[in-house]
């Protein structure tokens, strides 16, 4: 959780051969796939309802790891795991392929292979948006910031 992207790159290139710190475009093929899904919508219908964005605070502030099943997919205040709770709480995610990932939505930051030093989107803080309120900049344009093929009510 408190790691710097240099070290998180670093841990990542240490783990062997074919492992990296994840880069943009394969970050966004992952949310392309999750936003893609019906089961991952609160109506069971892509672009209808809202996307579950994880644990955002609302339950508990503090980083949970993954549960050791799936099914798990919710927290309590003191991180323990169950299989039930609200949708939007949900820290699992469906992929088109039938995976499963943890925490693409909330829980943790997290930190790709980009860095824009010069040139960034507005408003450029250290605070969450919703992407529908960023601007994209010459250097990022909003295409970079945003899922290919994502439904415009996506709440990733």
């Amino acid at each position: 959780m408190s790691i710097t992207q240099t070290a998180a790159a670093t841990a990542c290139s240490n783990l062997g051969t074919g492992y990296h710190l994840m880069t943009n475009n394969e970050w966004m093929t992952v949310a392309s796939s999750a936003v893609s899904t019906a089961g991952n919508w609160s109506s069971g219908t892509v672009g209808s309802g809202a996307v579950a964005s994880g644990n955002t605070g609302s339950v508990t502030s503090n980083a949970c790891a993954a549960a050791t099943a799936d099914g798990d997919a919710y927290v309590s205040a003191s991180c323990t795991a169950s299989g039930t709770g609200t949708f939007s709480t949900r820290r699992t995610h469906f992929l088109a392929n039938s995976s499963v990932i943890w925490d693409l939505a909330g829980n943790v930051d997290q930190w790709i292979n980009y860095t824009n030093v010069s040139d960034k989107p507005t408003p450029a803080t250290a605070a969450w948006y919703e992407y529908t309120a960023i601007s994209g900049s010459a250097t990022t344009p909003r295409t970079q910031l945003e899922p290919l093929r994502s439904p415009q009510t996506a709440l990733i």
